[in-house]
């Protein structure tokens, strides 16, 4: 089989719309329609982030070409079916669309590279895993020795309020939950 070529199917589709840019080396292409600033912090940001992920969880970048597109608010519907869901990575098309840099772009990518690495150890995990790794990396410091701090965010409070009011998801039937009935609740199981 062949490679995807993820940035080409999203050139075709957009033409001239978008800023492009790839980094063979890490695996990565860009399709944002940020203006230059916006999208040097947002590479800077990513940078970091991969860093600390390989480190501490994958070891190398994807060995496959992935796109990691900041849609244009036009396009988003195409390639997100609502308006509250901010962000997707979809690994079948190595295709990461968020329509902006924050929280959802760095769950997607903690996805992109968490399924990269699944593929390449030839595992899957379940997914309360891979949401529960993707969301702790919403709200986050990496400090200057690389070390990680998680901040409580959204999903920590409504954890939090599952718990004391007794209404939480026993880890039990939390972890047999296939993919589907996970989420079907998503907001309250992430």
């Amino acid at each position: 089989r062949s490679a995807p070529d993820p940035l080409g199917r999203w050139r075709d589709a957009h033409v001239d719309r978008y800023r492009y840019e790839v980094d063979a080396a890490r695996g990565l292409a860009f399709a944002t329609y940020l203006e230059e600033s916006s999208h040097r912090r947002m590479r800077d940001m990513l940078d970091r982030l991969e860093r600390h992920l390989l480190k501490a969880y994958f070891g190398k970048p994807p060995e496959e070409p992935a796109l990691i597109a900041i849609v244009r608010p036009e396009d988003a519907p195409r390639y997100l079916d609502r308006p509250e869901v901010r962000g997707m990575y979809l690994h079948r098309e190595r295709r990461l669309v968020a329509r902006d840099t924050g929280q959802s772009l760095t769950h997607e990518f903690v996805h992109l590279l968490h399924f990269a690495d699944l593929e390449r150890r030839k595992q899957r995990h379940p997914i309360w895993i891979q949401e529960g790794l993707a969301s702790l990396y919403e709200d986050y410091t990496i400090r200057d020795d690389g070390s990680v701090e998680f901040h409580p965010n959204i999903r920590f409070n409504l954890a939090r309020k599952q718990v004391l009011s007794r209404t939480a998801e026993p880890w039990q039937k939390l972890f047999a939950m296939s993919g589907d009935r996970f989420m079907q609740d998503a907001e309250r199981h992430y």
